[in-house]
């Protein structure tokens, strides 16, 4: 059985850094539907929350020191999920408004 080696606290900016996550077989498939994913955002835009959970990852499969390899997460996969995919959309969002800006141009 595996050991917690260490706990820290973390931002997300720092935990997004990692380059590679792996969610195993055994997790349960993403789930969260809108209402899960409006609270989820109204809990990011309220001005006093700044914690997001905890997030167990195992690391033995990740070199620390080179930045290779990858983590696994134990818990956290649909907040994980969550934050990628709202990135992403914003990210698309703005090469979209980005592109139709220097149409105009």
């Amino acid at each position: 059985m595996s050991k917690i080696s260490r706990a820290q606290d973390i931002t997300i900016e720092d935990y997004l850094k990692y380059p590679k996550f792996y969610i195993p077989l055994f997790q349960r498939e993403y789930v969260w539907g809108k209402e899960e994913i409006e609270e989820f955002w109204n809990d990011l835009i309220e001005e006093n929350v700044q914690f997001l959970g905890s997030f167990i990852l195992k690391d033995e499969n990740y070199n620390h020191d080179n930045k290779t390899g990858f983590l696994e997460i134990v818990d956290g996969q649909q907040r994980t999920v969550s934050i990628l995919l709202l990135l992403k959309n914003i990210s698309r969002n703005l090469n979209i408004l980005a592109g139709s800006r220097a149409e105009q141009y």
